[in-house]
């Protein structure tokens, strides 16, 4: 097979918390745009390869003719789903089910996830768990219904941000806007306690899930709040997160990297632009580029200043 570095047409999906911002990030966006993913594998969204040899054809076509070739192992489902996220608005405050819990009840991946904050309000503001004000399930359930938000815990972010969402963990937002790169396992499974009593566009309420919710959040979690920003990466790598389910890695160039990996790898673009280089061709890549790179294929990217958010298996 050719090997390249794969750009994939974009799925934008409306949000009754989504915005405008992903503009900036060249998504043609109109209003309330939640999310755009980036690279999915699912019914909802079979990603379209935009470059190259295989223009046209879907991620699913790489998974059956390719499998080794391009991915560097074998699997029955693609592992990750890859989105940007605009929170213009508060995002439910919900939890997300493990493996076990998922594919018992949902015949799904569980929800692994991390977030990198590529922007934010002053005023941004997260949930990230549950506060000492939290006595039990039932208790939780009550106050929420009740607008009472006391037993979570509250966490001001900024850009350069980084945390881990494990299953399990209560989270939302709840204050400013918020722009992220979100890096998740292949699922879309959500379960929501409380939606700030919002309607869609249709004059509805969303749906809640109370007893799942109840039956899969993990009181004694929480996260910690990585500030990248803090960190001198001086033409180098910074790792984020290494999980069972994926690694998540910060690249700050302003030179020239050697990069290569055994198993396929995904770059996104924060800020900046670069030139990646191999054998062969020259590609460059902007602000808002996604793009999957081939296994065993080796490569250099240059920049003088360029972030990319670089996630491995």
């Amino acid at each position: 097979m050719k090997k390249y570095p794969i750009i994939f047409k974009p799925y934008l999906v409306e949000k009754v918390w989504g915005g405008e911002k992903l503009k900036e990030f060249g998504k043609k966006v109109d209003k309330n745009i939640g999310e755009s993913w980036e690279i999915s594998c699912r019914k909802e969204w079979n990603s379209t390869i935009l470059n190259g040899e295989y223009k046209g054809k879907n991620i699913s076509y790489l998974m059956e003719n390719y499998q080794m070739e391009f991915f560097g192992y074998s699997f029955d489902k693609f592992p990750l789903l890859i989105k940007f996220l605009d929170i213009n608005d508060k995002l439910s405050v919900q939890v997300h089910p493990d493996d076990k819990y998922a594919q018992e009840k949902e015949n799904d991946f569980g929800k692994f996830e991390t977030w990198y904050i590529m922007d934010a309000s002053e005023d941004a503001t997260i949930i990230a768990g549950l506060s000492d004000k939290f006595k039990n399930i039932k208790d939780l359930k009550n106050k929420l219904k009740k607008g009472d938000d006391s037993p979570l815990k509250k966490v001001k972010v900024k850009k350069g941000d980084f945390l881990t969402i494990e299953p399990g963990l209560v989270h939302a937002t709840i204050e400013g806007f918020i722009l992220i790169s979100e890096i998740q396992q292949n699922s879309d499974t959500t379960y929501r306690l409380y939606d700030f009593n919002r309607v869609d566009s249709e004059g509805k309420k969303r749906e809640l899930h109370l007893t799942k919710a109840g039956e899969v959040i993990n009181p004694s979690l929480s996260s910690t709040i990585l500030s990248t920003e803090d960190i001198e990466i001086e033409n180098g790598i910074l790792e984020l997160s290494s999980s069972e389910f994926f690694r998540v890695s910060k690249i700050k160039l302003n030179n020239t990297l050697e990069l290569f990996d055994d198993k396929f790898s995904i770059m996104m673009i924060i800020s900046g632009d670069l030139e990646l280089k191999d054998s062969l061709n020259s590609f460059r890549f902007k602000k808002g580029d996604t793009f999957m790179l081939p296994a065993n294929y080796s490569y250099s990217i240059s920049s003088d200043n360029c972030e990319i958010i670089y996630v491995t298996l």
